[in-house]
């Protein structure tokens, strides 16, 4: 009951409308200024962009969400990637870390065995 209470007295369900509304026209921007931002969706706080390739064909832009979701976190912003419509969220959740990893292993050497890491 206390959350509630709180919700209430400190006006946090208007707060996330005034603030989502605001979130929304910004992305509407986005959307418009770049050809990959393909649509957006809003709920309260919650944002949703679609990445596309192609606008008419509707190609999912996969690895530059990644890429984009990777940048934004290194910015001290989290944000995810989702389905992109051909796999299922939980094998794509499951597949962030090797995506992750693969992209660091591509910018680093792979380690020698004396690193005390090897291959099993």
């Amino acid at each position: 009951m206390a959350v509630l209470d709180v919700l209430e007295s400190e006006q946090l369900q208007e707060n996330a409308r005034v603030v989502g509304a605001h979130l929304k026209s910004r992305l509407a921007g986005l959307i418009d200024r770049y050809p990959l931002c393909g649509a957006g969706a809003r709920m309260g706080l919650y944002l949703g962009l679609e990445l596309v390739r192609d606008r008419e064909t509707l190609e999912p832009a996969a690895e530059e969400a990644y890429a984009i979701c990777e940048r934004m976190r290194e910015l001290g912003v989290i944000v995810q990637p989702t389905s992109d419509g051909n796999e299922r969220p939980e094998d794509q959740a499951a597949a962030l870390p090797h995506r992750g990893v693969g992209r660091l292993l591509r910018r680093h050497p792979r380690p020698r065995a004396r690193d005390g890491l090897v291959d099993q």
